[in-house]
């Protein structure tokens, strides 16, 4: 099994439980720890999501959903 980290910054209130919920619904055992990033040399939270799994494109395809939902740029994958 391989361990995956999505990184997700952003400060939109409400993205805590839209990634767990995103999250969860593809994958039963997760890890999702806030800290601090900065984008364009401004501070802002990120959510680091941990997932040991043998599915990439499960981790892509969730990528690609919190990303549309929580309308950033990206979400980077580790």
């Amino acid at each position: 099994m391989r361990l995956f980290s999505l990184y997700v910054g952003t400060n939109q209130p409400g993205a805590k439980i839209e990634i767990l919920r995103l999250v969860g619904e593809r994958f039963g055992s997760f890890t999702l720890i806030q800290g601090e990033g900065f984008f364009r040399g401004v501070s802002e939270p990120v959510w680091i999501v941990k997932i040991a799994t043998d599915d990439f494109r499960a981790v892509l395809a969730t990528a690609a959903q919190i990303r549309a939902a929580l309308d950033q740029d990206g979400v980077g994958i580790e």
